[in-house]
């Protein structure tokens, strides 16, 4: 009877700290979430601040443009947290996803920010995406025998 009664103890208290592990990892990804709406708000808010005063003062501006930052840290800061508490492949499936996801960030940025510097404004492109038409329903058509073999990509200059 001993040895029942003493691994029966065992098995409640392995349930119990299962039980509160799960329970304190439920807590760290709330509050992981929340910085994260927290962080979308107040962008949000600041976005909307800035761009209905445009006669704030540039430093102004910056330092209500910068805000969104402290809770997009403490955002970081809770994932990092929430992180080290998985398992070693939670933790190594999580990594990569952030991973992938900040890589794809990046890419889709720098595609963005190179067609802006070359004067093509991404809202021409999706507004001419949308309506139906291609964007190369606006090249002329090359005029056969005069050593054009592909019609030139169109240029759609910003108003800057």
């Amino acid at each position: 009877g001993t040895f029942t009664h003493s691994g029966m103890k065992e098995t409640a208290a392995i349930a119990q700290e299962e039980s509160t592990k799960s329970s304190r990892s439920l807590h760290k990804e709330l509050k992981f979430n929340a910085w994260l709406a927290v962080a979308t708000v107040t962008y949000l808010i600041t976005l909307y601040l800035v761009r209905t005063n445009p006669d704030w003062a540039p430093a102004l501006k910056v330092i209500v443009t910068l805000l969104p930052i402290l809770p997009g840290l403490l955002y970081l800061r809770s994932g990092v947290k929430l992180l080290r508490s998985m398992d070693e492949l939670q933790r190594r499936i999580q990594f990569e996803a952030w991973l992938f996801a900040a890589i794809g960030t990046v890419v889709v940025g720098a595609i963005i920010n190179v067609l802006t510097a070359n004067g093509i404004v991404w809202e021409e492109i999706s507004a001419r995406l949308g309506d139906g038409r291609h964007l190369s329903d606006d090249v002329p058509p090359v005029v056969p025998g005069h050593g054009q073999r592909h019609a030139p990509l169109p240029i759609i200059y910003t108003n800057i």
